[in-house]
């Protein structure tokens, strides 16, 4: 599979901005200088929660790695102007994509430990977004039925902040034609 999302320069440059080397960083990740290396060449990509964790050593926002614009305070949860949209309705994969990616990763570290099968369901669809071959809509649609079907099993809730992540990701699945 080949790596959708060229993340590798933003996060080189998030690492030489705060001053690291590859082996600084690898160290603090506990993970090789190879690894590092292979994630800043576009070679492999870091998992859902090495992303966030990243992020976190990197001092930036996971959308910064991922080429999207700062998140911006919210306003009013309910006031969004025409611009904060997170994607255009004509806007292509490789943008939902993004969006969906960052998005997975805002929701994954909000799950608590006793939603592990829910959690398992959103870090298969964070790998299948980023690997190569399968339309956006579709890994979208496929895992709304799973999350249902996982929710429904486990009898879970989510909290109001997860829900609210997962309700815009679904969004996403929407393509609207003017």
């Amino acid at each position: 599979m080949r790596n959708l999302l060229k993340i590798g320069a933003l996060i080189r440059t998030e690492r030489e901005r705060v001053g690291l080397s590859q082996s600084e960083l690898a160290a603090q990740l506990q993970v090789t200088r190879q690894t590092v290396s292979k994630w800043e060449l576009d070679k492999s990509y870091p998992d859902v929660a090495m992303l966030v964790t990243l992020a976190q050593t990197l001092h930036c926002d996971v959308r910064v790695l991922l080429g999207m614009k700062q998140k911006q305070p919210l306003r009013h949860w309910f006031q969004w102007r025409k611009e904060d949209k997170e994607v255009k309705w004509y806007a292509g994969g490789q943008e939902r994509r993004r969006v969906a990616v960052a998005l997975l990763a805002e929701m994954l570290p909000l799950l608590p430990p006793e939603q592990a099968a829910l959690k398992q369901v959103l870090q298969k669809q964070y790998a299948l977004l980023m690997a190569d071959g399968t339309s956006v809509p579709y890994i979208l649609m496929a895992m709304n039925v799973e999350v249902a079907g996982v929710m429904h099993k486990e009898h879970l809730m989510l909290s109001p902040q997860a829900e609210a992540l997962y309700q815009r990701l679904m969004r996403l699945s929407n393509i609207r034609y003017r």
